[in-house]
């Protein structure tokens, strides 16, 4: 990722987005960014494709973007809606509290957070409150849960989003976001100066049918400093089953970490296990010395 904007240039950009949003047309005539991308994309072509993204699949996407109307207009004129239509709906959404979780982390739960209605309001505290870093990431968390329209907007705030454990969030959510968005939001977290915002980068675009469109990027976090980033990057190539990545994989068989030649070695039998039973390292690998990856070794070459 570029060098991360600072908070007081990130309150600029947003005063003067908000400024802009202020002279924007009304509700009836504001574009959603998920109608824009449907125009954008009819077939969907590039959206769901499972093979490496070449230059003309990368300009089909920079084309969609291009013309997705910028989704900070749109939030001010669906508050601008709500507040009109659905007063009681909007003050409730935003006043709702996150909540501590068993697990320590703040979570915005409830049927408010299940409408659609609520995406453009959680959308609105991001930009117009001074929420903390806990609660920003639990706004962002949330927004997939209203199946409302959300995506554009996040791929945007992993570039503005100044603290990591937000950033972080970001990224889980957009391995549910809309194309091309989600592709460009999570481009931008696999370059993340933070390594638990590439690992998360990584684990979201395993789980998207399209993530091999940024196969190259996936593969090369393979050699990434951080382990839980490579090992990652091992598990994601075998979900999505990258064959352009086995070479890249092979390297990995004789690393340092067990953990990374373990993953390696199950993401080479996921892609391809006649490939993988063929390995001159798979031998050496029944008998090494971490019983785990021992183990899987031993039932790639037994056929299992």
């Amino acid at each position: 990722m570029s060098t991360r904007i600072q908070p007081l240039l990130l309150a600029s950009l947003l005063s003067v987005a908000l400024g802009a949003c202020a002279g924007s047309s009304g509700p009836d005539d504001a574009l959603t960014p998920r109608d824009a991308v449907s125009v954008a994309e009819p077939s969907g072509e590039a959206s769901e494709s499972t093979t490496p993204a070449g230059p003309a699949s990368r300009a089909v996407r920079a084309d969609a973007a291009a013309a997705v109307v910028d989704w900070r207009p749109w939030v001010e004129s669906e508050v601008d809606r709500l507040r009109r239509d659905r007063p009681e709906h909007f003050d409730a959404v935003m006043g709702l509290p996150a909540r501590t979780t068993r697990a320590g982390l703040l979570r915005l739960t409830g049927p408010l957070i299940r409408d659609p209605d609520s995406a453009p309001i959680l959308l609105h505290r991001l930009l117009s409150r001074g929420e903390s870093a806990e609660v920003r990431a639990a706004i962002v968390e949330a927004l997939p849960r209203t199946t409302g329209d959300y995506s554009a907007a996040l791929a945007d705030l992993m570039a503005l989003e100044t603290e990591p454990q937000v950033r972080e969030l970001i990224a889980f959510s957009l391995h549910r976001a809309q194309a091309p968005h989600a592709i460009d939001g999570l481009a931008m977290g696999l370059a993340d100066v933070n390594a638990g915002v590439r690992a998360e980068a990584l684990r979201s675009l395993g789980r998207r049918p399209d993530g091999s469109a940024l196969a190259k990027e996936i593969a090369a976090a393979l050699t990434d400093a951080d382990e839980r980033v490579a090992v990652e990057a091992a598990r994601t190539l075998g979900n999505l089953q990258v064959a352009t990545a086995k070479e890249a994989l092979v390297a990995q068989l004789s690393a340092s970490s067990a953990e990374l030649r373990r993953h390696s070695l199950r993401a080479l039998s996921r892609i391809d296990a006649e490939y993988t039973r063929a390995l001159p390292q798979l031998q050496s690998l029944r008998s090494d010395a971490d019983p785990k990856v021992a183990r899987v070794a031993e039932t790639i070459a037994s056929g299992g």
